[in-house]
């Protein structure tokens, strides 16, 4: 078992996409979201902390989510961002 915790907030799944130039692309903040992931994850797998080859077999995947403040949130917004 791989366990991964992120402290990064991700930007909302309708923040994700944005017209430009008559087409759909992805948003900076999500560009830089997941930048900062791979390279966190990237740093991880030299520590040791995350197998350095492909993951094998079924993946089970659970995203709890802490919010920064207070504020009521749509929390599928939130998983759009990671696909």
């Amino acid at each position: 078992m791989v366990r991964v915790k992120f402290y990064l907030w991700p930007p909302s799944g309708n923040h994700t996409w944005q017209m430009g130039k008559g087409r759909m692309r992805l948003s900076d903040k999500t560009k830089n979201f997941r930048l900062a992931v791979k390279s966190w994850l990237v740093a991880q797998r030299q520590f040791g902390n995350v197998p350095k080859g492909p993951l094998e077999g079924d993946l089970d995947i659970r995203l709890v989510f802490f919010p920064p403040d207070k504020r009521r949130r749509d929390q599928d917004n939130l998983e759009k961002t990671f696909q």
